[in-house]
């Protein structure tokens, strides 16, 4: 009979353990060096930017905390109805272990690197999602039996947000599988209708996360300016019909110009920076606040456990806050000139170092890869596959100081080891 704690590979470890099989999970998790890497990835501004601002490895860790605490709340419902299934029982460690991994797969420059990589190989497609998924299940090391962490069935399931796997003849702008992977994509999946409860929770937290701490970020580095600028701003007309189609595009009904002025009254809850503890101890209160009417407002229905509709999802009032701060964000930050400038950049250099690789993969002896990445072409990779994978797990200091060494000619030293 399958259980949510069957692993992939058959488990012929014998020792015994205090640990569980999920708590071992957590534990290959944390000592991976794909989590580590996280640390020098963007999360929104770069990962070398000032100190107070998020990479995807701090994001990463509130998203595990956030996840472990709605997990704790999920159970807490769950006694209370005296269910008790394999999936609920351990579910705060599940939600540890896909708040840890969910983002592995983000490559240098975060989604404008994702982007460009979506562009660069089409026919294999690149997706963070999906290459969190091949990370976990083909690319992390932990023996020489088999390729992957081995990580059980509730785990792999707890990172697919999108049910789905790439098909180059479909467009899917989010997917979480490549077809390398469908075998271990079935394996997890074939326990649940739809989306795990651990995934559900994780997809909560992450999106809390994102919203509330990347947005007090941003107006502490002076990229959000305060309610009455705005309101009196042309950027106000750009933040509504942005949030409009957040909106319509989720299915959710529509917000006027007036409830959405109400709405942008959460400036108004932070002001702008001023260098003062004050002000920081406002900033660490805004973001307490705010996630405790999150956690306070959560809607839970244990009765869709074994459905396709989540379990678990935003209140009402909740989701219009978040709709409307991504909105704010994706205008006045993402959407910035000096932003597209940054990412344009970005782009061409990802370009630059795939090609300069894909010339050197297709020679007999190619001597730009590190040897441990080529030999993965003997699992069956191709060549595309290898140079995707590889970029995919530089970091961004990584990848331009390849890209400097590989343009400009000794700006590299022999001395330097290829560590990746």
């Amino acid at each position: 009979m399958s259980t949510w704690a069957d692993r992939f590979h058959v488990n012929t470890t014998d020792r015994a353990s205090i640990r569980s099989e999920f708590q071992r999970d957590r534990d290959r998790l944390i000592h991976s060096p794909y989590l580590r890497r996280l640390a020098g990835i963007t999360q929104v501004a770069a990962a070398s930017d000032h100190d107070y601002l998020h990479t995807r490895l701090t994001h990463t860790l509130e998203v595990t905390q956030l996840s472990q605490r709605l997990a704790e709340r999920v159970q807490g419902e769950a006694r209370k109805l005296r269910l008790d299934s394999d999936e609920i029982v351990e579910l705060d460690t599940v939600a540890e272990c896909a708040g840890l991994a969910h983002d592995l797969g983000h490559p240098p420059f975060g989604h404008a690197g994702e982007h460009a990589l979506q562009k660069l190989f089409p026919e294999i497609g690149f997706e963070g999602n999906a290459q969190t998924f091949r990370i976990l299940t083909k690319l992390a090391l932990r023996d020489f039996k088999s390729r992957g962490l081995n990580l059980t069935r509730a785990t792999l399931a707890s990172v697919v947000k999108y049910p789905t796997v790439f098909d180059p003849g479909v467009f899917r702008a989010k997917y979480n599988a490549y077809a390398s992977e469908q075998e271990e994509f079935t394996f997890c999946t074939s326990l649940h209708n739809g989306r795990s409860l651990a995934a559900q929770v994780m997809d909560l937290a992450d999106e809390w996360a994102y919203a509330v701490a990347d947005f007090a970020d941003f107006i502490q580095a002076g990229l959000v300016p305060g309610k009455e600028q705005l309101l009196s701003s042309g950027d106000w007309d750009a933040v509504f019909t942005r949030l409009r189609a957040i909106r319509t595009k989720t299915g959710r009904e529509e917000i006027g110009q007036d409830e959405a002025k109400e709405l942008a009254n959460l400036l108004s809850e932070l002001r702008p920076y001023e260098d003062s503890r004050k002000w920081l101890a406002l900033k660490a209160r805004f973001v307490s606040n705010t996630l405790a009417k999150m956690f306070d407002a959560i809607e839970i229905d244990l009765s869709k456990v074994d459905g396709t509709e989540d379990a678990i999802s935003n209140g009402k009032e909740v989701q219009k806050q978040l709709d409307m701060m991504e909105a704010i964000v994706m205008v006045t930050v993402i959407g910035s000139l000096e932003v597209a400038r940054i990412q344009a950049g970005q782009c061409k250099l990802l370009e630059e170092v795939a090609g300069w690789l894909r010339a050197d993969i297709s020679k007999d002896q190619p001597r730009l890869i590190p040897r441990a990445w080529l030999l993965n072409a003997t699992f069956g990779d191709t060549n595309d596959e290898i140079v995707r994978d590889y970029i995919a797990s530089l970091t961004e200091s990584d990848l331009l100081r390849l890209h400097r060494t590989l343009s400009t000619g000794g700006s590299g030293s022999i001395t330097d080891r290829a560590l990746r």
